[in-house]
């Protein structure tokens, strides 16, 4: 997949759905910009007009200036480019997502087993 996606210059996800699709981060990793739908799950992978350009659910007259912007501004796919920061690993992601669950037990203390040690 990572072949594919660098061979484009940009990723439209043009999902209806609260989503997190894998495919974005995928697209990021190839240093490809995404244009995806302004919903929970894909605009906390995109910022909008950094590494990708955002549009409201529905509205493919957004979509359609979003890629007529593409076309006609020279150096916004280049300024999306060089916003792509580099994507989290399963293990980054997973170590994160452990520590936070182990806050949140070890900070309201209300009789839980701790069974992960919050990292030092």
């Amino acid at each position: 997949m990572g072949e594919v996606m660098r061979c484009i210059d940009v990723l439209a996800v043009p999902s209806t759905w609260y989503d997190f699709p894998l495919v974005i981060p995928s697209a990021l990793e190839a240093n490809t910009p995404v244009m995806a739908t302004d919903l929970p799950g894909m605009n906390e992978m995109i910022q909008n007009e950094v590494n990708g350009l955002l549009f409201e659910r529905y509205d493919w007259k957004e979509l359609s200036a979003q890629i007529r912007r593409l076309v006609e501004e020279r150096e916004l796919l280049k300024q999306l480019k060089a916003g792509i920061q580099p994507v989290k690993t399963v293990e980054q992601m997973s170590a994160e997502y452990l520590d936070l669950y182990a806050g949140l037990v070890l900070g309201e203390n209300n009789g839980f087993i701790v069974f992960y040690k919050k990292r030092e």
